[in-house]
């Protein structure tokens, strides 16, 4: 497993250790940021992991680079389907942040 795939397993547990009660409980959201999107390798283990602590809703950064990469077209990247397709199947709702800047305008900036 990658580095940053165990980093996020760290934040989670200490989150869930700190939370120790499930989100339904309380009829609320329980989400958590997560760095995965482009490492659909992880995302099974990672998704199934956060289902099972408790979270119901997830957020990542989906940058904006990887979506317009020629001026004017944009396209989602395949592994962020998979991404949104595998989150909700597990009852995982996914916000996903369009962000950062894009090198084809003001250097990325």
């Amino acid at each position: 497993m990658r580095a940053s795939a165990l980093r996020w397993l760290r934040g989670v547990t200490l989150i869930a250790a700190v939370a120790n009660v499930p989100a339904f409980a309380h009829g609320i959201m329980l989400g958590v940021g997560v760095h995965f999107i482009n490492v659909p390798s992880v995302q099974p283990t990672l998704l199934d992991l956060a289902r099972k602590i408790g979270f119901d809703a997830i957020r990542d950064d989906a940058e904006w680079k990887f979506v317009e990469t020629t001026k004017g077209v944009y396209r989602i990247p395949p592994a962020w389907d998979q991404f949104v397709d595998s989150a909700r199947q597990r009852g995982i709702e996914p916000l996903l942040i369009l962000d950062y800047g894009n090198p084809l305008y003001d250097r990325g900036k």
